[in-house]
């Protein structure tokens, strides 16, 4: 684009002398002349600048094209400064959400823990082999778990305070990352390891509550958490 123009703003100058070399030409040659500034001497005023009609067409393309060559660098230019605005919007996103998940989303996860732990020491510890998000992926694998969870449910509720509290929040985390603004490389690199270890310790929880085939809770996380782990 640069070579573009540099040649344009040539070709332009040539142009434009011999314009001016031809203007020159054509008072010099009409001023000795004796005609008055009516229609006849008017007419035969511009019959002789028509002589020179070509030269001046091409100064107006040349002005014309050189006109529009540089509405596109402008726009071009505006387009690149918007996409890099866009770009580090994205990024300090990606940061923002970042700090939130490390301040906010993992101190809901440490607390949980801790809180189930206090409950139940045994709920922790079972290697999954199949992370197939549901209530008959998880009977399968280990149905004793399926048992003490049931029974702490009994006793302390705790599906519907507790582990209910702790997927939304990670559903509410991962739907703003899967369609946020952001830029996902980045995020990803950020919290993207601790993410998956959340979502792998917290498996039997999540399966837990999709224990119907309709029930879309945890969705947005086990989408996610299938992104990143592949």
């Amino acid at each position: 684009m640069r070579k573009i123009n540099i040649i344009l703003i040539v070709l332009l100058s040539i142009f434009l002398f011999f314009s001016l070399v031809a203007i020159i030409f054509v008072i010099v040659h009409l001023f000795p002349l004796s005609w008055s500034f009516n229609l006849d001497g008017f007419r035969y005023f511009i019959l002789k600048f028509s002589d020179f009609k070509g030269l001046f067409a091409g100064n107006i393309v040349l002005i014309s094209v050189y006109y529009w060559m540089q509405q596109i660098d402008n726009l071009n230019s505006t387009n690149s400064r918007l996409e890099k605005e866009r770009l580090e919007r994205k990024q300090q996103n990606s940061v923002d959400e970042s700090r939130k998940f490390f301040t906010h989303t993992l101190n809901k996860t440490s607390d949980f823990i801790s809180h189930i732990n206090n409950i139940s020491r045994g709920l922790f510890g079972h290697k999954w082999d199949n992370l197939e998000f549901s209530f008959n992926s998880l009977s399968k694998q280990n149905f004793e778990w399926i048992k003490k969870i049931q029974n702490i449910e009994r006793q302390h509720g705790s599906k519907d305070k507790v582990i209910k509290q702790i997927v939304y929040e990670l559903e509410s985390v991962s739907s703003i990352i899967l369609h946020g603004d952001l830029d996902q490389d980045l995020i990803n690199n950020l919290i993207g390891e601790y993410y998956i270890n959340i979502i792998e310790i917290l498996y039997p929880f999540i399966a837990y509550l999709r224990d119907d085939k309709e029930d879309v809770i945890g969705d947005k996380t086990i989408e996610l958490y299938k992104k990143w782990s592949n």
